[in-house]
């Protein structure tokens, strides 16, 4: 990717990013589609993460890490995985979720079935799948299977322990459409289409940028973050 077609990207990014005042917070502000970005000065598995929250209820929040894009497979990531899974999405790429061992999905194909992720503009995302219609649709037309993200683990909270952390400031709580993040899953295979993309690398520096100062100098700094070891788990 060029860096003027780069730079427009980020600023298109920036220019949708919507801060939650920080000052004035709970966990009963944290609903689906909100951002939860990691402050800069955090260190260990959640550095530099960015965590698309997912679900909100009494019980608690449920979200997913969108930025931390593994070198393995499903395929090798899970262990006892079905074949009718395997034969459809084995090689589709995993990524980081969080450090609650589930395997989570988020997608762009409304008959594969999920919940809504509200905070998309212009094409439908959902999370979680009916798995079984999900591989007979991939098998039926293959270019599908790349409209599907995968997750090991994801990052789940009490109501008490997420207060905790926002008004410590662990957490950056802002809005941004799920869409543009995650523009990999719009992609239209099948046509020349082009879809302006951030990659997950870069999503983290662009959106502490997109917050303004004083954080944003941070966005600027080299990341030396070591890529975050996923133990296997099971289906």
């Amino acid at each position: 990717m060029s860096e003027s077609l780069e730079r427009k990207i980020h600023l298109e990014l920036f220019s949708k990013l919507q801060e939650i005042d920080p000052s004035n917070i709970n966990e009963k502000d944290i609903v689906p589609g909100v951002l939860l970005v990691a402050h800069p000065l955090v260190h260990g598995p959640f550095k530099r993460a960015v965590v698309l929250i997912l679900e909100q209820t009494v019980s608690g929040t449920y979200g997913v890490v969108i930025n931390r894009k593994e070198s393995h497979n499903i395929g090798t990531a899970v262990r006892n995985l079905p074949s009718y899974i395997t034969e459809s999405f084995g090689n589709n790429p995993i990524n980081f979720g969080g450090m609650i061992r589930r395997l989570q999905v988020i997608h762009s194909v409304p008959e594969a079935g999920g919940r809504a992720i509200p905070s998309c503009q212009h094409t439908p995302l959902f999370s979680g799948t009916d798995i079984k219609t999900a591989t007979q649709l991939v098998k039926t037309d293959p270019s599908l299977c790349s409209k599907f993200r995968f997750f090991v683990g994801c990052c789940v909270w009490t109501p008490e322990a997420l207060t905790e952390e926002l008004e410590a400031g662990y957490w950056l709580p802002c809005h941004a459409p799920a869409d543009t993040l995650l523009a990999d899953l719009t992609l239209d295979h099948k046509s020349s289409q082009q879809v302006n993309m951030i990659s997950s690398d870069k999503l983290w520096s662009s959106i502490i940028c997109g917050l303004g100062p004083p954080l944003a100098a941070f966005g600027l700094l080299p990341d030396k973050l070591d890529s975050s070891v996923i133990p296997s788990v099971d289906w």
